[in-house]
């Protein structure tokens, strides 16, 4: 049959894009991941934006990078770095204690004293978040019931919350002002409750741009004053509110706005001063159970009033074991436990745990991994600073340091099945074969973890992207591209 030669070109093309598609086909698993990072690289939201990748094999050289020496915001992936090192430091087994105490003497059912409540740093007292441990409210009513046990039914002095073990400022140097006052900001006190956070319930507007009235706080705070400009949005909106208020201040501003359509709506905010709020909360309690306090609830650190050497213990309560505090920080991303930990690595080395202590710990460490750090930038535990910055090849290098420690491995969430990443690869190759620690917040999204490859090889890797405009789905899909074609090594 004779072909007219007007359509040899469509023909020539046609086979051109085939041939192309059956050479993009028959590529390694090594170049297939390549070629997804650079189709990643060169999409429409990326023109502004910068990307940094590395793939480390089992032996920790590189087998797939792009950028992988640029040092970008790693958002909560810096949490990698904060719990592996504290669980290389202070064991998997480590356990931070309060301790409820008195001070002076107890004759004809009074205390002539005070009642003591000595922290170091839990994260985690009067957490709901572990089978078996007090929450909130059963905690303060067991140190209520132990106090009566102690014979004592009437307190002359105060009830002294101290939380010394770390520094006076509960906030890393940096944080974002819109962040603070919010539950995600809450700061790392040396005595912290209820993951220092509490709720703020609002009764939204019958339409839409109408104010929210602001109902209650839980638990109750009557000693903090609010600034109410909360709006209602529309219907399905979401949580879209915010606190504004910084450390030790009592008066929060309330702005953005709640969902239209509900009898009532909470938001979480940061408790100011998570010490003096343990010492309320306890006054309160035992007040409400009939034991009289003649004083006031003190932050001790402020108050420059001392626990050391001068109180009898009554109990003590012991946290959940680090290996259990380090997976609900990775699997649920909670910034507070993760400064937390950065401060008590501190106060382990210099006998003060501030973020500054810390930082210098997990410098410390790096360089004895024999680790650069020209391009680590280290300016909290959680990732919350927009000051963070850290290459992929660092991340990548520093799991791979810590893929021996099991404990450290297994606290990462798992694609396509738990924390973080339950909705990552879910029904795609991946699933159940990526562990990994995400990060996000406006314009940056990032995994850093592991890949467990059809070969059985647990294999390191980092991806680092920020910048980008627009939406961040997008990213997220061409990610899972990559840690789908990953899996394939």
């Amino acid at each position: 049959m004779k072909i007219n030669k007007k359509y040899w070109i469509l023909y020539i093309i046609v086979g051109i894009v085939g041939l192309l598609g059956a050479f993009r086909f028959a590529l390694s698993p090594i170049d297939k991941v390549s070629s997804v990072i650079d189709s990643l690289a060169t999409m429409e939201s990326m023109k502004a934006g910068q990307i940094s990748f590395t793939l480390l094999d089992e032996n920790g050289k590189m087998l797939v990078q792009k950028n992988s020496a640029t040092a970008l915001m790693p958002a909560s992936t810096l949490k990698v770095v904060t719990t592996g090192v504290a669980l290389e430091m202070l064991s998997d087994t480590f356990r931070f204690s309060t301790c409820l105490a008195y001070s002076g003497t107890i004759k004809n059912d009074v205390l002539k004293g005070n009642i003591c409540i000595k922290g170091s740093g839990d994260p985690s007292l009067g957490a709901s978040r572990f089978k078996g441990y007090p929450d909130f409210k059963e905690l303060i009513e067991l140190w209520v019931e132990a106090i009566k046990k102690e014979g004592i039914k009437s307190i002359t002095g105060n009830i002294v919350a101290d939380p010394s073990v770390f520094g006076m400022n509960t906030l890393p140097p940096g944080w974002v002002w819109t962040d603070i006052g919010n539950y995600y900001g809450a700061g790392a006190s040396g005595l912290n409750l209820n993951e220092n956070s509490y709720r703020l319930y609002f009764k939204p507007g019958v339409r839409e741009g109408e104010k929210a009235t602001f109902i209650r706080t839980e638990p109750d705070l009557p000693y903090l004053s609010f600034i109410n400009e909360m709006k209602t949005g529309s219907q399905g909106s979401g949580d879209n509110g915010y606190i504004f208020g910084g450390i030790f201040s009592n008066t929060k501003y309330l702005s953005g706005t709640i969902p239209a359509g509900r009898t009532e709506f909470f938001i979480q905010g940061a408790i100011p001063d998570p010490a003096f709020f343990c010492a309320y909360a306890l006054q309160t309690a035992l007040e409400r159970g009939g034991v009289n306090v003649l004083g006031a609830s003190i932050n001790g650190q402020k108050e420059a009033v001392s626990t050391d050497g001068t109180c009898i213990s009554i109990c003590c309560n012991q946290s959940p074991p680090l290996s259990d505090l380090i997976k609900k920080t990775n699997y649920y991303s909670i910034n507070l436990y993760a400064e937390a930990l950065l401060k008590r690595l501190g106060y382990e080395e210099t006998g003060k745990g501030t973020t500054e202590n810390g930082i210098e710990v997990v410098k410390n460490w790096l360089q004895q991994k024999g680790i650069e750090g020209n391009s680590f930038f280290m300016k909290d535990g959680s990732g919350l600073s927009p000051a963070n910055a850290i290459s992929s090849k660092n991340l990548a290098t520093i799991l791979f340091k810590l893929k021996g420690n099991a404990t450290f491995v297994h606290s990462l969430p798992v694609a396509g099945q738990s924390g973080t990443l339950y909705n990552v690869c879910k029904n795609a190759p991946a699933s159940g074969k990526i562990c990994a620690k995400s990060g996000s917040f406006a314009r940056v999204l990032c995994y850093s973890g592991y890949v467990n490859t059809i070969e059985g090889k647990l294999l390191p890797f980092s991806i680092l992207v920020n910048n980008f405009a627009g939406s961040s789905s997008p990213i997220k899909k061409k990610i899972e591209e990559i840690m789908n074609a990953m899996v394939a090594i």
